[in-house]
């Protein structure tokens, strides 16, 4: 399928990809060709209580080599007219080129620039609605607007392209890659690899229907692009989908190009249906053995190893675009999308919100208005959890380890940094562990003090953190290093000791003691003494990276393997080695993070800056507990530390039964 595309980095309404926050960077060079002027925005009609005034873009025709002309005429959301909405990467602001609007100069970036000549049609004109063009970037008034009518404006386009950038070596193949594997695998078995005649080129090579290693090699390059790591790209293709949805398209209106979302680079596109299917494949027929990959020989001329679903950064993008079914639905709470885009790229803080704010809902819409002036940042976050704690019900905004040095601190311990928002209302793939429910299952119970900015939560208390180990560094030999010190200091030699079992269970994630583990810990009592071995012959002149300790540990894995007898075998099969997974969850557990014992008797993996004394707390509905510390400023009140993992009430035990009775209900508040 080709239509002239092509995309680079964003730049539009998109933070400094939607909304440039420094507009002077497109001013530079504005002289145009033939000391043209630049170009003036005529203001939009839009007002409090009518904001659905856009403009167009009408890019006209031209050859490759030609100026990009084109021309912007104001239109509405509301009167039907036709256009294509386009989701790209801004790309660098510094690196502009002009094109040339109704006679006059415009700047925009180069990666855009490039995208509109892929666009262009020789033969006629095409309507376009892209942000940079469309919106005045110099009048922040409507900058707000806009972004306030962002969803619509893709919800209603005849078409959303979503391009990538330029095909580069990937491109091609690993279009075509997705599209062999979306008609001939899983449950879409529609065609014979015989019947497929959908490749363009010969960038995807195939004999005897079998993908060449290099093709897994091109569709993962693809799926890892910027563009899939831009936050504002997840609004701009759920209202792709959710029209396509709206308007039934068939999978005859699909094939005939008809997508509500189309996928591409270069020139060419696929629709977005192929794609999703791709990666639901890839999701579906891939599990975590014994070295967190899958050897995959299916489809594959040659045994192909490749990692478990796809990238992270399209994972991401496909979960919280609401691609897959399963993990979407229209009323999802605006505290799991900010907890799925955590880790997407905003070049702004506050696009963080407000490049979500379509997806929000209009309960939330109408009390969060866009506002990029000097200080707006902590004022927004502040308002967008007194929202979600006390409207939405939801505790997920203060979750996070709040203490650690990338956290991000404002005047109120409670303040959320959103790009630090971790996600316990789904599984965890690493740890392979469901989600918690600490805090039972009855609603968080919260108020926040306007007058004070103090935030008041209800909650239990766990105990007083005993001396923390830690914090541990984000590396599996540092970690081991110290845990053989730990080990030695809570294993009271030949029977392993009530805090050892504590902790081990506390660090796998685990209901079960060690002894149902017993190979895996014994592989821990091993490896520490592994790297303890090796950190007295080197010192720290010859630092081991974590690939070193993955093939030392999986080494030492086969030689208590060998040793096993007959009968543990049998309970643990050779086959099935489980070292690379026990140092996945290790590090995932430790990083960052500390690890103590409680006062009552409680195993806790606490914040990166966890002490002695600290109060863990349970807040009634929460997911996770939280690690408080008594306000030395405000007598009575709490700082907010970070969340915690305490042994053996993760599964909301402290509110079952009588339990909950014994425990007395406080009012915690929160500086």
């Amino acid at each position: 399928m080709k239509i002239d595309g092509d995309g680079g980095e964003k730049m539009g309404i998109h933070g400094p990809e939607c909304v440039v926050s420094d507009p002077s960077a497109l001013q530079d060079n504005i002289s145009g060709p033939g000391g043209m002027s630049e170009y003036q925005y005529l203001p939009l009609e839009n007002s409090e209580d009518s904001q659905r005034a856009i403009r167009l873009l009408h890019l006209m025709r031209g050859e490759w080599d030609s100026t990009i002309c084109c021309s912007l005429q104001h239109a509405s959301i509301d009167d039907g007219a036709e256009y294509e909405a386009l989701s790209y990467t801004w790309g660098d602001v510094n690196d502009c080129r002009q094109i040339t609007v109704d006679g006059a100069t415009l700047n925009i970036t180069a990666n855009l620039e490039v995208a509109l000549r892929h666009l262009r049609y020789q033969d006629k004109p095409r309507v376009l609605w892209v942000d940079a063009v469309c919106i005045n970037q110099f009048d922040d008034q409507e900058k707000g607007f806009q972004i306030r009518t962002m969803y619509d404006i893709f919800f209603n386009a005849t078409k959303v392209l979503a391009w990538t950038g330029e095909a580069g070596e990937d491109g091609m193949c690993a279009l075509n890659v997705i599209a062999y594997i979306s008609h001939t695998m899983g449950p879409w078995d529609v065609l014979e690899m015989n019947d497929f005649t959908g490749f363009v080129g010969d960038e995807c090579e195939c004999q005897f229907g079998y993908l060449k290693p290099h093709c897994w090699d091109h569709l993962w390059k693809f799926l890892d692009r910027p563009y899939w790591t831009r936050l504002w790209v997840v609004q701009e293709l759920r209202a792709g989908i959710e029209k396509s949805k709206a308007n039934k398209w068939t999978t005859e209106q699909h094939a005939g190009k008809l997508s509500g979302v189309l996928v591409g680079c270069g020139d060419v596109w696929r629709p977005a249906n192929d794609l999703w299917r791709t990666c639901v494949w890839l999701w579906d027929n891939q599990t975590i053995s014994g070295s967190n990959e899958k050897w995959i020989s299916w489809y594959s001329e040659e045994i192909v190893q490749v990692p478990l679903g796809p990238p992270a950064a399209a994972a991401s993008m496909i979960m919280a675009s609401g691609f897959l079914k399963s993990w979407f639905s229209s009323s999802e709470h605006p505290a799991l999308l900010l907890a799925r885009t955590s880790k997407m790229a905003a070049s702004d803080p506050r696009d963080k919100v407000y490049g979500l704010l379509g997806l929000f809902g209009t309960e939330y819409m109408r009390d969060i208005t866009p506002d990029y002036s000097p200080g707006s940042e902590e004022r927004l976050l502040n308002n967008l959890t007194r929202l979600l704690v006390q409207k939405g019900r939801s505790l997920t905004i203060i979750y996070g380890n709040r203490s650690h040095p990338q956290y991000r601190k404002f005047r109120s311990t409670w303040t959320p940094d959103l790009y630090n928002i971790p996600n316990y209302d789904e599984n965890d793939r690493v740890l392979h562990t469901m989600s918690y429910i600490a805090g039972g299952v009855a609603l968080p119970v919260a108020c926040l003090d306007e007058q004070t900015n103090f935030l008041h939560v209800k909650g239990v208390r766990v105990g007083r953190a005993l001396t923390p180990h830690g914090p541990f560094e984000e590396s599996l030999y540092s970690i081991l290093l110290e845990l053989d010190g730990i080990i030695r200091q809570w294993n009271d030699g030949s029977e392993l000791s009530e805090h050892f079992q504590k902790m081990w269970k506390t660090i796998m994630r685990s209901r079960h003691a060690p002894a149902e583990h017993q190979r895996i810990t014994n592989l821990l009592l091993a490896s520490t003494g592994l790297i303890k071995a090796y950190h007295k012959r080197d010192g720290d002149s010859e630092p081991h990276d974590d690939n070193f300790v993955y093939a030392e540990v999986e080494r030492m894995e086969m030689q208590i393997i060998e040793m096993e007898t007959l009968e543990k075998r049998a309970l643990w099969p050779t086959q099935e080695q489980h070292g690379r997974r026990f140092l996945a969850k290790l590090l995932a557990s430790l990083g960052g993070r500390c690890i103590c014992m409680t006062d009552s008797g409680h195993c806790v993996i606490g914040p990166f800056g966890m002490r002695e004394g600290d109060v863990v707390v349970t807040f009634v509905g929460g997911k996770v507990p939280f690690v408080l510390r008594e306000s030395e400023e405000n007598p009575g009140m709490f700082e907010l530390v970070g969340d915690a993992y305490v042994s053996d009430i993760m599964d909301g035990e402290l509110f079952e039964g009588k339990v909950v009775k014994d425990m007395e209900l406080e009012i915690f508040g929160l500086v």
